[in-house]
């Protein structure tokens, strides 16, 4: 039998369809905006206050870095760009570094130098992903001198860990021991950008020769002429008190000035940072307004102390009124032995130490 369909249900429904059409807009806004947030890549020289941008790429492998290739480093720099923000790498979860582990025996000194010069090469910094980075005239990127004690290491990065603003920075670990047990210390960390870099003519990699201890090597108080008579290296070149070499304090030396040297020329991701470094070592302990009061310092030396070149954290006093002195700054001359604890400084000041290096050295 037939059946009579009343006009009333063939009639145009503009509510459902309406309905239709908003979903649909709906989910290609929504893919349109993964799409943007996953690719985004700003190519105007206004959208940052910049002059220098790190473009993050990912290759086809897991160990996507902005370090992988360093053609994809690209100068904005113009008279149009004379920015404050000195380096800025966007987080990205693409630019996750993942850690390969080699588990390396600390006696096998041929394969820890290859991957000390490996991971010095690769100038890999750690959680890009997370926080990205932005450094500037204001900033404070740490560095930490590292030798073997990783009790007192842990110590430190629990401060670290308190500090306000420390997610904003670079922070540094500089080593002259290549230990399995430091490195996963320094790989727990995730409050900030981190980096890694290796002392690479340590006492580690020459046990047995310069700069570790030679067997023939002149013994520390021995008089210069007796130095003569028993023909022990270096014996005509005392030091200026009559002392000879002790390899293990020479290495502190040496790395000090090697860490500079490796930070402000040879790291691609510092090289147009003229803020100021932070130095500091593995058993320190630091306030959690550290950043906070070297930047006020900083701004008060620029204002009122234009000659003054060094910014120091802490001092060797035996005792400290901090209710007193906790609004003050110290200005005089630079001592070494009362003003090398949290020693920070610009380029500008390294560029005059380099000149010294025959003195240092």
């Amino acid at each position: 039998m037939p059946t009579l369909t009343s006009p009333l249900d063939m009639r145009f429904r503009p509510v459902r369809l309406i309905r239709s059409l908003f979903m649909i807009v709906l989910i290609l806004f929504v893919f349109l905006n993964l799409h943007v947030l996953m690719n985004f890549e700003p190519n105007n020289s206004d959208a940052y206050d910049r002059t220098l941008l790190y473009k993050l790429r990912h290759s086809n492998n897991l160990k996507a870095h902005v370090q992988t290739d360093r053609s994809q480093l690209q100068d904005l720099d113009g008279p149009e760009n004379s920015s404050k923000v000195e380096v800025l790498i966007l987080p990205n979860q693409y630019n996750q570094t993942f850690v390969s582990r080699h588990n390396i025996p600390e006696h096998n000194l041929t394969q820890i130098k290859l991957e000390i010069d490996r991971r010095n090469a690769d100038q890999y910094v750690h959680n890009l992903q997370k926080y990205g980075l932005s450094l500037g005239p204001e900033s404070v990127v740490i560095v930490v001198q590292v030798h073997d004690r990783a009790n007192y290491l842990k110590i430190l990065l629990d401060s670290l860990r308190k500090v306000k603003g420390i997610e904003k920075t670079l922070l540094i670990f500089s080593h002259d021991v290549f230990s399995e047990q430091l490195n996963s210390i320094v790989e727990t960390i995730d409050f900030c950008p981190v980096m890694q870099i290796f002392f690479p003519v340590s006492a580690q990699l020459h046990p047995k020769e310069f700069p570790g201890e030679h067997p023939n090597d002149c013994p520390r108080n021995v008089k210069k002429d007796q130095a003569l008579k028993i023909k022990c290296n270096n014996a005509n070149h005392p030091d200026k008190y009559g002392h000879y070499r002790e390899a293990k304090y020479c290495q502190t030396k040496h790395h000090w000035f090697w860490k500079l040297f490796h930070v402000f020329d040879q790291l691609t991701v510092m090289k147009n940072y003229t803020g100021l470094v932070l130095l500091l070592e593995e058993d320190y302990y630091v306030a959690p307004d550290v950043i906070t009061i070297l930047q006020m310092m900083n701004h008060l030396k620029k204002k009122d102390c234009k000659d003054c070149r060094m910014l120091t954290a802490g001092n060797y006093d035996k005792t400290q009124s901090y209710s007193i002195n906790s609004g003050k700054v110290e200005l005089g001359h630079w001592i070494s032995s009362r003003h090398n604890m949290g020693m920070a400084f610009t380029r500008d000041l390294w560029k005059d130490i380099k000149k010294c290096t025959s003195v240092i050295l």
